[in-house]
């Protein structure tokens, strides 16, 4: 309690002197001599980092080598004039940490990373997020990219193409697989595990790239009670045929989705014994001229 007291007290004091010794009203207030005692006493880790990026002439006096490794960073993020007055060099910063100066200048990257083979998966994700240009001079095919890297890449460098190519998307999960050719269509699909696709994965893919039908594979959507094959039908009328050949396994909720969309393609092969009343209410609700049907095949 009594040290956080101290530093609060510390910190307010050097803050207040700080501000005090170059505010142009009271620069001439004190002699030369005090005012050169008093910047010598300052410690540059609690002062603001505005006001000591701001007040020039305090960057004479300052202790820089005292300075706290955030603060540097924070400082040459916001400054990388102050360059010259801070030695980066002693700190042995990681790559990651140096990050938030590379997003800001990217051209330093090679200033502080001299060996791209010896940073993790990690720091080259962050290197590239920093600088896609130097995907020329890393091999990121010498990395072996997990599962959780490789969805991290496909996030941020998704409209790279130099480097989408030359990561593995094999190892994609269907999730992630669905979201790449969702926003890249057919671009990567030669590349990627399509196998491992759901049939609601295909859905969301034909809504956006009705071009791809030729790489769905429509046996999937054969299973248990083909609710999204009518849908899929439904989007692709050229596909009636499949209804035909599963005209057994299809659900009540299927046959509404038909009738509802299409009741003159479907109704003659329509399974209206199979629907309740509240799929009844939902086709007559649509298409009111089959009230005669809901009472000759629903008994209430």
């Amino acid at each position: 309690m009594k040290e956080n007291i101290k530093n609060i007290i510390s910190t307010a004091f050097s803050h207040s002197i700080s501000y005090s010794m170059f505010n142009s009203e009271n620069r001439e207030l004190l002699p030369e001599g005090i005012r050169k005692f008093f910047l010598k006493k300052i410690n540059p880790n609690t002062i603001n980092d505005r006001e000591l990026i701001k007040n020039v002439e305090m960057h004479n006096f300052i202790n820089w080598k005292i300075m706290d490794r955030k603060k540097a960073i924070r400082i040459i993020a916001r400054d990388v004039d102050l360059l010259d007055r801070i030695d980066m060099f002693m700190y042995n910063f990681s790559t990651t940490e140096l990050y938030p100066i590379f997003l800001q200048y990217p051209e330093l990257i090679k200033q502080f990373v001299n060996n791209f083979e010896e940073l993790s998966p990690l720091e080259i994700i962050k290197l590239l997020e920093c600088n896609c240009d130097l995907i020329d001079e890393i091999d990121i095919s010498s990395y072996k990219f997990n599962k959780k890297d490789t969805i991290e890449i496909v996030k941020k460098f998704r409209n790279s193409k130099k480097i989408i190519e030359r990561v593995d998307l094999s190892i994609l999960d269907h999730f992630s697989t669905r979201n790449l050719i969702c926003q890249t269509g057919i671009d990567y699909i030669d590349r990627l595990d399509i196998k491992s696709l759901k049939n609601t994965d295909w859905i969301e893919i034909l809504k956006q790239h009705p071009d791809l039908l030729d790489f769905c594979n429509f046996k999937i959507f054969e299973n248990n009670d083909c609710y999204l094959l009518t849908k899929l039908t439904l989007m692709f009328p050229e596909l009636y045929y499949l209804i035909h050949d599963n005209i057994d396994k299809i659900s009540a909720l299927g046959w509404e989705n038909l009738i509802t969309e299409d009741l003159e393609k479907y109704q003659d092969i329509c399974k209206w014994e199979k629907f309740n009343e509240t799929n009844w209410n939902n086709i007559t609700r649509k298409h009111p001229s089959l009230n005669y049907l809901k009472q000759k095949y629903f008994l209430f």
